[in-house]
């Protein structure tokens, strides 16, 4: 595989299970964090990385997926205390 569609097709999981996390309880999104270090560790030693860079690698990549779900959630706590607010103006 390239690295070229190996960082595609990495790229294209992290969205789809950064969307997935951001939807879970907090609670509950401690192992997917676990899958994707796996998989990105995974994916970074196919493409020919050290298993000590990978796992580096693995581990900032779900750092970045930490922060994108935090990012959601904010934005999800803004629009609804929008929407809360919203509400109590039209009373």
């Amino acid at each position: 595989m390239s690295v070229e569609t190996a960082l595609e097709e990495l790229l294209n999981m992290m969205r789809r299970r950064t969307m997935n996390i951001a939807a879970l309880p907090p609670d509950e999104r401690e192992v997917h964090y676990e899958l994707i270090y796996g998989s990105c560790r995974r994916a970074a030693e196919q493409i020919g990385q050290s298993s000590e860079k990978a796992a580096d690698t693995a581990e900032k990549m779900v750092e970045f997926t930490r922060a994108v779900v935090g990012i959601i959630d904010a934005g999800e706590s803004l629009v609804d205390a929008g929407q809360s607010g919203s509400a109590s103006a039209r009373r």
